[in-house]
Parts: structure tokens; sequence; C-alpha cells
């Protein structure tokens, strides 16, 4: 086979492939037909919360984006074109713009999509998906990001980001800490 047919994953993620098929008939030692079920309902969400923002989405994200400075790198749920569309906090909507009255969703942004069991907030848990977006944002070079949580499977919720200045510091800092301990690790050993 020539290299030009060796390709990355065409299949949409709200539907079943046939590499996870497997999975879904319970043979897979690293998924269970439950696991494929919320990959595909995270998929779904992310659509729909895009459409809910007017906005167009791209779940068939391949690459990976590593930061250009520091050992930091991380993969999508979604790309989204925000087109410069200012989208207003609007609870009752179930959108929630963080940090501010509204946001002006300029350009690409990170789609990320969250399942969970809790109740919903109104300020995700930071382990919820806002660290992980910052962190994206400084890999992809991106200005907003979009989560978009399913509560207790009945309750979508679409949280936007601008950058954060203190948390990607923070984050660089210990990226690089962290970096520095892995190298001095891996000469040790």
């Amino acid at each position: 086979m020539s290299q030009d047919k060796l390709i990355g994953k065409l299949s949409d993620d709200h539907v079943m492939s046939c590499s996870r098929l497997p999975a879904l008939f319970g043979m897979s030692p690293w998924s269970s037909p439950n696991d494929e079920l919320q990959k595909s309902m995270k998929a779904w969400d992310a659509i729909q919360g895009a459409k809910r923002l007017g906005l167009d989405i791209n779940t068939q994200v391949t690459e990976r984006f590593d930061h250009a400075e520091i050992e930091l790198q991380g993969s999508m749920d979604g790309i989204l074109e925000g087109a410069g569309r200012v989208i207003k906090h609007d609870p009752a909507a179930g959108i929630y713009v963080m940090g501010g009255p509204s946001i002006v969703l300029d350009g690409p942004g990170v789609a990320e999509a969250k399942l969970t069991r809790a109740n919903a907030l109104d300020v995700p848990a930071a382990y919820r998906g806002p660290v992980q977006v910052q962190g994206l944002m400084m890999c992809s070079g991106y200005q907003w990001a979009a989560i978009f949580t399913l509560y207790q499977g009945t309750e979508l919720r679409i949280y936007l980001y601008g950058t954060d200045a203190a948390m990607q510091s923070k984050i660089r800092e210990d990226v690089i800490d962290f970096d520095a301990r892995m190298e001095l690790y891996t000469t040790q050993n």
C-alpha cells in the first residue's frame, strides 16, 4: 500500500464505526459498550452546542496541537468557527460566558465536550474542562473555547472562555517544572 493511502480517522464519532464494533460487542479490553455510547454522546453534544451558538464545528479533528515553546500538547474534541460572533451570557438558554457579560468568538475556537452525572453548575469544576481548554488555547493559539457539558444526560450547558493570563502562566510554570523533573529522571535512569 502506498503512503498516500494511509490516512487518519474519517468516521464520525457520533455514529458507530467499524473500528469501534468490538467494544460495542463487549470484546474490547480497552473500551466497553457504555464507553462507546458516551463517546458518541459527547460528539453529539458538541454538535448540538455549536448549533445552539449558531456556529460551525469540525468534530473530525485528527491533529495534535503542540505548544511552540514548552513540552505541552493536546487534542480537541472539535474546532469551532466563531466568525466574529458576539455571544451574551444567557443562563436561561444554558449559555454561560465566564468572566464577563459577553464574549466575541473571533476565529477558530477550542471545543470540548463533557458528560457527568453531577448536578448542573453555573461554573464548572476546574477539572471538568476549564484548565484543559486554557492549555489547548496555549497549544493552538486560539483565543477562545467552549465547553459543552451534558449534566445527568438531560441538561446541556455551554461555558465560553477567553484566554486567562494567570491560568496560562501557571500552566507554563508547572509544565516547565514537570518537564525538568522528567528530564532529570530520564537522564538518571
